[in-house]
């Protein structure tokens, strides 16, 4: 997932809202979590937040709640920490200060800013909301250790909003994530299990029912079930085979993976997530 930014409009003056050179927000990420906590970099990141290089080589990125270091709630938590559903992240530069005359304050490229390697920890539809003074506090309450977004040029002017007029000075565009369960995953914890197997086989078989399954997805409805008659016993020892034309259990459950997934799909492939465009939150600011 990215975090994308715009500059505003050249407006002919020093500073403004097409110079901003530093950003601050919380990124809401609800059944979302980091890949990957391993021990951090150079940078104090670890390898789940990608920062482009346009943006590593001037500027600083710098995630606040990444390790449970001041309090007990972090996006990496230890043994009896919890785990926080956003992100804290600030940019700014320059990335490097010189200890002669003062350093030039790069701008924010525009583009991506930074990208975050997330793994999934819930179904259905996950918003990726950025908080901000727009926000309706009974739509978006913001939870304790967030920030709202904030903005400011190379002046170290806020740029955020127009206080005399009382407008926003920032557009967001918020995403989201669309989480569709596992083919067989009856239980909806993101692995499909051996009985869980089984019981889809005998399903496509015609030797069980659709109740079998605990939670029968939508897409197994769409599905049709060859029931046989009551005189039907799959075939033993000393019997005679099935006529040819039935299918094999195997190629039976073949079919159906097909047709839920499509011809040409990656094998081992869990999940598939359907993301709004780019899935990026973007930020652009106006003049």
């Amino acid at each position: 997932m990215s975090v994308r930014f715009e500059q505003a409009g050249d407006d002919g003056q020093l500073g403004g809202p097409d110079e901003i050179a530093a950003i601050a927000f919380s990124l809401s990420i609800p059944g979302l979590e980091l890949a990957d906590c391993t021990g951090p970099n150079a940078d104090g990141l670890t390898p789940a937040v990608i920062v482009p290089p346009a943006v590593a080589e001037n500027l600083q990125v710098f995630v606040e709640n990444l390790f449970c270091e001041t309090r007990q709630s972090c996006l990496c938590p230890g043994e009896g920490e919890v785990r926080e559903p956003f992100v804290n992240v600030v940019v700014f530069g320059p990335k490097d200060f010189p200890a002669g005359p003062p350093a030039e304050i790069p701008l924010l490229p525009e583009g991506e800013l930074v990208a975050f390697d997330l793994r999934i920890a819930g179904t259905g539809t996950l918003p990726l909301h950025i908080y901000s003074e727009l926000d309706d506090p009974e739509a978006f309450p913001p939870p304790p250790f967030t920030a709202l977004l904030s903005v400011a040029d190379r002046e170290a002017v806020d740029r955020t909003a127009d206080r005399t007029s009382g407008t926003s000075q920032v557009i967001v565009e918020d995403g989201e994530v669309v989480v569709l369960p596992c083919v067989g995953d009856c239980s909806e914890d993101g692995r499909v299990g051996i009985e869980e197997v089984v019981r889809c086989a005998r399903i496509f078989s015609g030797l069980g029912s659709r109740r079998d399954l605990s939670r029968v997805r939508p897409g197994w409805r769409r599905r049709r079930v060859h029931r046989r008659g009551p005189g039907f016993r799959p075939k033993l020892p000393g019997r005679e085979p099935l006529p040819a034309r039935r299918r094999s259990v195997a190629e039976r459950a073949r079919a159906g993976l097909r047709r839920s997934h499509g011809v040409g799909r990656p094998r081992g492939s869990r999940h598939r997530l359907v993301k709004t465009p780019w899935c990026r939150l973007f930020f652009r600011c106006v003049s």
